[in-house]
């Protein structure tokens, strides 16, 4: 079994766990995104992008593979950020945003300026 789909059948005991594309799941009938990271860039920051797939969904789950939490984000949140007009754009495709999340404090910084969000609420241990 993998550990994005142990971590959901942790996170979401007793619930019908369904895995529909690569990183798509339908738990319950709710479309999840996932991201699993397992190496942080710098102490507890990982990077991660938001694409089109993400969009597509209803949440998206941060896993993090030496920690017992995840992120449970609603894409709306995820939107705000892709949209925002200084939302930092990936060099090779102009159509992906990306961020970096730290695991521990929940702070996600996504734009010029340094812009950042806080994701805390969103927190869910396992």
């Amino acid at each position: 079994m993998d550990t994005i789909f142990t971590s959901l059948s942790i996170l979401f005991p007793n619930s019908l766990i369904k895995q529909i594309k690569k990183s798509n799941y339908y738990i319950d009938g709710i479309h999840y995104h996932t991201r699993l990271k397992s190496r942080p860039s710098s102490g507890s920051k990982y990077p991660f992008n938001i694409n089109p797939g993400t969009l597509a969904a209803e949440f998206e789950i941060l896993l993090f593979g030496e920690h017992n939490w995840a992120y449970i984000v609603p894409i709306k949140v995820l939107e705000n950020m892709y949209e925002h007009p200084e939302a930092y754009i990936d060099n090779h495709h102009p159509n992906i945003r990306i961020y970096t999340m730290d695991a521990v404090s929940g702070e996600a910084t996504y734009a010029k300026g340094g812009l950042k969000i806080d994701f805390s609420n969103y927190k869910k241990y396992f």
